[in-house]
């Protein structure tokens, strides 16, 4: 009995553990309003939903991001605000493997 609840666990760690993805990545969020500061950390396929809306960010690079909605997407710079499916983005700021950033409608 103890090794069949061994062998469960087991298993059900390794399960477990080959959903997790393979890079760190994640984002958090504080919003206020139609309007929500981002944070994100990874390196590509970060994937986020804010204010309802699905998004992406890819290439996190020093001073640039890309930024995708299911509407649009655009590579923005550190520093720059732009129209990315229908919402406001302001880039407060852009390293490599992270970013923050101002998503508002």
């Amino acid at each position: 009995m103890r090794k069949n609840l061994i062998r469960a666990v087991a298993v059900a760690a390794a399960a477990t553990l080959a959903l997790l993805p393979a890079g760190c990545s994640s984002t958090s969020q504080k919003c206020k309003g139609n309007s929500c500061d981002v944070t994100v950390k990874g390196d590509d396929n970060v994937k986020a939903t804010v204010l309802g809306m699905k998004w992406e960010f890819d290439d996190l690079l020093d001073d640039s991001i890309e930024v995708e909605n299911k509407k649009g997407e655009k590579l923005m710079k550190e520093g720059e605000t732009a129209t990315v499916g229908g919402f406001k983005v302001f880039v407060k700021d852009a390293d490599k493997g992270s970013a923050k950033l101002v998503i508002s409608k």
